[in-house]
């Protein structure tokens, strides 16, 4: 590995795009392959609110966003990441980058609120995440090459419960007990999702399809 110093670091950064910042960190919260980066780098578009700073489109294998395939090679071409048997795991100076970017404006709220979606969904396998991404952003969905071989009306995926098709109404008698949840309602955009708490303090994603919504709640199962 390259030898590299503070304000190497620090000029590296000015350079990073929103994409470069969610691959690194994607990766530094755990291992993954690309099409669990991909997906990851989906939800985390929607309920980030990125924009036009980073999208999605369908493809042959749902949500696909050609910054994030141009950050996968110009990340590993500079040492930041490193893949093994197709897994990406982030180098010392990955990491270094990552530190640093998480001191600038443009990063930080990405940086913060990022291991938390990742955590949310680090139960699903790829499998399932994929399969989650075409329930919640059907709009990502309509090119899959595999979606005949998914339940896209399943009630569960993985550990996750599934309700769909509900009005503003019943979605407000879900979160009526979390004042912040309800009016979070007003601000999330088509095809947006948020994390919210619903009546029993459960997190809940909450994604909006039109003037309708869905929900996928983790069901912590106890053995």
């Amino acid at each position: 590995m390259f030898s590299y110093s503070r304000d190497d670091i620090i000029d590296d950064v000015e350079d990073l795009s929103v994409s470069d910042v969610l691959f690194l960190g994607i990766v530094n919260c755990s291992p993954a392959k690309i099409t669990r980066i991909q997906k990851l780098s989906l939800f985390a578009s929607r309920i980030l609110d990125l924009g036009p700073e980073l999208s999605h489109y369908a493809f042959d294998y749902g949500g696909f966003s050609n910054e994030m395939q141009g950050s996968e090679l110009s990340l590993e071409n500079d040492g930041a990441v490193l893949k093994d048997h197709d897994e990406f795991t982030l180098t010392s100076y990955g990491k270094a980058l990552l530190e640093e970017a998480s001191n600038d404006p443009r990063f930080k709220g990405i940086i913060d609120r990022l291991p938390g979606i990742v955590a949310y969904l680090e139960s699903l396998s790829d499998w399932d995440l994929k399969q989650l991404s075409y329930i919640v952003y059907p709009d990502t969905a309509v090119k899959s090459t595999i979606k005949h071989m998914m339940d896209l009306d399943a009630s569960a995926v993985g550990d996750f419960r599934i309700r769909r098709d509900l009005s503003r109404e019943q979605m407000q008698r879900m979160l009526l007990q979390s004042k912040g949840s309800v009016n979070v309602l007003d601000r999330l955009k088509d095809r947006g999702s948020v994390i919210v708490s619903d009546v029993n303090g459960n997190a809940v994603l909450v994604t909006r399809n039109h003037d309708r919504y869905i929900t996928a709640e983790r069901v912590i199962r106890f053995r």
